[in-house]
């Protein structure tokens, strides 16, 4: 007897939920730019505040890379990363995700809108309430043809804000703990710096797209 209510209890902790799981997502996270092909031998991933004023001045240099390549060579996929000292990061980070509900053409274009009115939020405390940032992201959001009542809705949708933490837990998890990071077809690209631009970025993606052979072996940092 005393073995079956062993097996039990084994069972029943088995069955129970971890409570230190990160949830996993239905799709993958991060917004792709430009629809960037899934078969492209080149992704770059950003990971961003949508406060942070490093992000809002490296966006161009790596989107006009991709640009330049085309969405069949270079997938380039953003993700928000709200940093926990700039207070209204988290907000932006819901707007987002609404919008990427409501309008997933838009949403890159969104989280530009908002990196461009960067002045009008604050960084760190926000300049703003917790109320006018979000009639600020909803005004965003209308103006790219979101439906108003629909954006209330599902901002305020606890579903929504779960989605944005277990969201920033996975980043975190995976290394991730600074604005702008960047990878590199899954490797972080630790040599970046503010300074980069569109060159930079296309003598990265040259040498991954055609490096130079050495012998019987490809040139060190090249993995096959």
């Amino acid at each position: 007897m005393l073995k079956y209510c062993l097996f039990a209890v084994f069972l029943a902790t088995v069955g129970a939920t971890n409570f230190y799981q990160i949830h996993n997502p239905r799709t993958s996270f991060g917004y792709v730019y430009n629809n960037g092909s899934v078969d492209a031998p080149i992704k770059i991933e950003m990971y961003m505040g949508l406060q942070c004023e490093d992000a809002a001045k490296a966006v161009p240099a790596v989107k006009a890379a991709a640009d330049a390549y085309g969405a069949g060579v270079v997938q380039l996929k953003f993700h928000v990363f709200p940093l926990p000292y700039f207070t209204g990061d988290f907000l932006s980070c819901k707007g987002t995700r609404v919008v990427s509900n409501l309008a997933p053409e838009k949403v890159v274009d969104f989280m530009q809108t908002i990196m461009t009115n960067q002045y009008r939020i604050g960084r760190a405390p926000c300049t703003i309430t917790d109320l006018e940032l979000m009639e600020l992201l909803t005004d965003f959001a209308v103006e790219m043809g979101v439906d108003r009542d629909r954006f209330y809705v599902q901002f305020s949708n606890p579903h929504t804000t779960n989605h944005c933490k277990q969201q920033w837990k996975a980043h975190i998890a995976s290394g991730i703990y600074a604005s702008p990071t960047f990878k590199l077809n899954g490797v972080h690209v630790v040599d970046w710096n503010p300074s980069w631009t569109k060159q930079d970025w296309s003598a990265l993606i040259d040498y991954l797209l055609a490096p130079p052979v050495h012998g019987e072996l490809t040139t060190p940092g090249i993995m096959w």
